[in-house]
């Protein structure tokens, strides 16, 4: 038995009948569950993005298992450096002093922690983009899906800067600058 029979598929640019997110078109009751997770992971944009967070999670996972045991590092600190390793923002603050632990960084950064992040980050871009283009053809406004993704990223930034204020004791000027540093670094 094929993975997925086959189905007649809609991007997003095509057709009067193409649904918002990138969402395929099938007789659903010809499918498995299976089958319907795995269409659902692999035609749609939120699928995408599921998938790739679940990716990250699993490359951020192993590599700080990995590289707190070559290090000795603790949980914690293998975590972080895994996440601003991956993300590419690398604030220098913490890198490892070993040979198999650089070795080991270097190869599975580029094998898997790079190209996963970067699946995510493109996976949540599209997003964004597929809602505006279903506002267009819809014949909706898109300004009103900019500004609110506006207000959702000023808001997510502001909180983030409140909350490693709080953490770290920075004031909110710092805070919103290495906020602003992250975020426009990744």
């Amino acid at each position: 038995m094929a993975l997925l029979p086959e189905v007649q598929m809609h991007s997003m640019g095509e057709g009067e009948g193409s649904a918002p997110f990138g969402l395929a078109h099938t007789a659903e009751e010809d499918l498995t569950w299976y089958q319907k997770v795995v269409l659902f992971l692999y035609s749609t944009t939120l699928g995408n993005i599921i998938f790739s967070a679940c990716l990250v999670t699993v490359a951020v996972l192993l590599s700080a298992a990995c590289i707190g045991a070559i290090e000795k590092w603790s949980f914690g600190e293998s975590i972080y450096f895994s996440i601003i390793s991956y993300s590419t923002i690398g604030f220098g603050d913490i890198a490892p002093n070993s040979t198999g632990g650089r070795v080991f960084v270097s190869l599975f950064a580029f094998g898997l922690g790079l190209p996963s992040m970067g699946f995510l980050i493109s996976s949540a871009g599209s997003l964004g983009d597929d809602q505006m283009q279903y506002a267009i053809r819809k014949g909706r406004s898109h300004r009103w899906i900019a500004l609110a993704w506006l207000i959702f990223y000023l808001g997510s930034a502001l909180l983030a800067s409140l909350l490693l204020a709080i953490a770290e004791g920075f004031d909110i000027g710092t805070s919103v600058f290495v906020i602003w540093q992250c975020s426009t670094t990744i």
